[in-house]
């Protein structure tokens, strides 16, 4: 399957960048352990952030940032059979589990809990 990983990303971290980066290693290690399972896991940052830099964006909630930022995984999610929701509180990730559910796609809160390929 082809499987979102939501998570935090800002909620709370303050932008700071170094928190920010702890939040998408987060993603990323869920993301190996669905690879390493034989699923094709993507997050809406792996695709996101090169395009809002590329974009001109010069802070994280600038108005590139936003345009860019949600809108990008709810494109994504379309595409994906299912959606791993990992981590603390982050809107942005509820949104994600939200639209998931309103297509009829399994979510999932633990790796354990996705079915082998």
């Amino acid at each position: 399957m082809m499987i979102l990983v939501a998570g935090p990303y800002r909620s709370g971290t303050g932008d700071d960048p170094t928190k920010l980066q702890a939040n998408v290693d987060a993603m990323n290690d869920a993301a190996v352990t669905l690879f390493r399972g034989g699923h094709l896991p993507v997050t809406g940052e792996a695709l996101a952030l090169p395009l809002i830099e590329r974009a001109g964006s010069t802070t994280v909630g600038d108005p590139v940032f936003d345009e860019i930022f949600h809108p990008i995984s709810a494109r994504l999610l379309t595409h994906c059979d299912a959606v791993l929701r990992i981590g603390g509180p982050s809107t942005g990730a509820d949104e994600m589990v939200a639209q998931a559910r309103t297509e009829g796609k399994p979510v999932y809160t633990t790796v354990t809990e996705v079915p082998a390929a």
